[in-house]
């Protein structure tokens, strides 16, 4: 009995402080593995259905699910779950270093005396729309202005643009480029007029009050009563308060006469970008 507990005792030591040495006779840890080859995996690990979980390089790089790593840690292998977990730290940012990150309600970086948030970008206005509906101004009365509804979106990234009553409200303070088009077909003046004139009118926070931001104007004799197209384009870069409404307006200066936008949405188009 004595020479048995002897033996498990000394089996119990050898366990406790053996180390395991592969392709060396020196090992250095618990576990010694040494690459006798720059073109096969140092380890590599499977599942039970034999795909591939992981591998290291001879380089050092480790590969999740990726046969090729890239770079030093690559997740983006082939079972489609790259995500990369991170935790929080109470260690301040000169003890983690400089290149560090933790999560802290945002994810942090450490540049080695401070630990600075990432700077996430918001997702910036982007409109596109065209107009099919013709605006028709051929009405008996005098010379007015009229804001430009019903649109048919395109793109609206921040769904900061309401087709229906046509106005874009800002999202953030800042550069505005706006492009619009408005073509009217078949325009028929009346008899006596001497002159006609059409506006294409962008304006902000306001339908008569507030000041014109940017306008094109055009302007005809009259003529013997033969229709005739004509096309106005206003571009301009506005800077915008958050909050700010935007809108498309057209003028005449005699509604008596038979004017209207086409119904060609090609030709009448509205962009917004935020810069």
């Amino acid at each position: 009995m004595k020479i048995i507990i002897l033996y498990i005792l000394l089996l119990s030591s050898c366990c406790l402080f053996s180390q395991i040495g592969i392709n060396t006779e020196s090992p250095i840890a618990t576990l010694d593995i040494k690459s006798e080859s720059t073109t096969m995996p140092v380890i590599l690990s499977r599942n039970s259905a034999n795909t591939e979980l992981s591998r290291l390089l001879d380089n050092g790089y480790w590969g999740l699910a990726r046969t090729n790593p890239a770079v030093k840690v690559d997740l983006r292998g082939s079972l489609g779950n790259g995500e990369l977990g991170l935790g929080t730290t109470a260690m301040t940012a000169a003890a983690a270093g400089a290149g560090a990150i933790r999560y802290n309600n945002g994810v942090e970086y450490s540049d080695g005396n401070t630990w600075l948030r990432l700077a996430v970008l918001p997702t910036k206005a982007y409109v596109i729309a065209k107009n099919e509906v013709a605006l028709d101004m051929t009405t008996t009365g005098v010379s007015s202005v009229n804001i430009w509804t019903n649109w048919t979106e395109v793109e609206d990234l921040t769904n900061s643009f309401n087709p229906v009553t046509g106005v874009f409200i800002a999202p953030r303070t800042g550069v505005y480029a706006v492009s619009c088009t408005a073509m009217f077909e078949n325009v028929v003046l009346i008899s006596g007029l001497s002159l006609i004139h059409l506006e294409l009118i962008i304006r902000i926070n306001g339908l008569t009050n507030d000041p014109i931001a940017s306008k094109s104007t055009f302007s005809a004799p009259a003529s013997s009563g033969i229709p005739f197209n004509a096309t106005l384009v206003n571009k301009a870069f506005l800077y915008l308060v958050a909050g700010d409404n935007l809108s498309v307006l057209i003028y005449s200066n005699n509604r008596q006469s038979q004017i209207k936008t086409t119904t060609d949405g090609s030709y009448n188009t509205l962009t917004i970008s935020e810069m």
